[in-house]
């Protein structure tokens, strides 16, 4: 759900619910600007607009010495990927923020997941800027 849902009392309501586990998932490399592998990266997975009232959509996490990034059970959807140097700045708080996530937005890669898909997506950091 990308938003609560309610009733009002007295009005009859429907709520179609779909539980899958066809999700999809995305595997890449997080590169420096010289296009090189970066060890340890940080990286972030933002739902569309529209989903972004539901937490649980937002994903994040490290790469491994490699650069190398694996995102699994992805709800189907668009998505823009966002990639962060390994510094002490972008600290896994700083990824759960999706407001402060929103100002890099521009710099990520928009990505589409389809049911049971896996995709790959190599992504370059986002430059530096002031925060």
């Amino acid at each position: 759900m990308g938003s609560a849902f309610s009733s009002k009392p007295g009005r009859e309501s429907t709520l179609e619910v779909t539980v899958s586990n066809a999700g999809g998932a995305v595997t890449g490399i997080i590169k420096d600007l010289q296009d090189r592998p970066l060890k340890s990266a940080r990286f972030a997975l933002l739902p569309e607009l529209r989903l972004r009232g539901n937490p649980l959509l937002l994903k994040t996490g490290v790469a491994n010495a490699n650069g190398d990034f694996t995102i699994d059970a992805i709800r189907p959807g668009n998505y823009t990927l966002l990639a962060f140097p390994d510094e002490d700045q972008f600290t896994p708080a700083f990824l759960r923020d999706r407001d402060l996530l929103e100002k890099f937005e521009a710099f990520g890669n928009l990505i589409s997941i389809g049911a049971g898909q896996t995709i790959r997506a190599d992504v370059t950091v986002v430059p530096q800027a002031p925060r």
